[in-house]
């Protein structure tokens, strides 16, 4: 059994440096792994629109350069959403092999997180790093929240819909 810390990917800029928030919370699943370092983190996310590499891949690159060895990152190359990080990112293991998981993003997006691993079927945590309106400024904040707060009821219906389907 292994502990799982799935890392929720975030923009990758057109020159491939990871945003801000993919930074943040890359060193934050870094310190999680720190802390439990016989735990598997799962990076996520596909190439975006602005170009490659994958959110995926640049996230694992970080983590290694913090010392989190390549044999203790799985990366999902594939997803493009929240729903798709964790479904996709944590089928990169067989269910029955997995102990405790924890889902690391930032802490607005945690909950519709949280509700979509719910949905999924999977028992999760969560964990994030501590945000300071000085690292983005209060409106793109305030933008990240509204959009968490629009996104959760539509993605409640969504997983609704998708578990009412199977």
């Amino acid at each position: 059994m292994v502990d799982v810390i799935i890392l929720l990917g975030a923009c990758v800029w057109a020159d491939g440096k990871p945003s801000p928030s993919l930074v943040r919370r890359t060193l934050y699943a870094a310190k999680l792994w720190h802390a439990a370092p016989d735990s598997i983190v799962i990076t996520t996310g596909r190439i975006g629109p602005l170009s490659p590499p994958s959110q995926a891949q640049v996230a694992a690159d970080i983590l290694t350069q913090q010392g989190v060895p390549n044999t203790h990152i799985y990366l999902d190359h594939a997803s493009a959403n929240t729903y798709e990080n964790l479904k996709f990112g944590l089928e990169l293991l067989p269910r029955e092999t997995i102990n405790k998981i924890t889902i690391t993003s930032d802490a607005y997006h945690l909950p519709r997180a949280y509700v979509t691993a719910r949905a999924l079927g999977y028992l999760v945590t969560t964990a994030g790093p501590r945000y300071h309106l000085g690292q983005a400024g209060l409106p793109t904040h305030l933008k990240m929240v509204l959009r968490e707060m629009i996104a959760l009821p539509f993605y409640a219906v969504r997983l609704l819909l998708v578990k009412g389907a199977r």
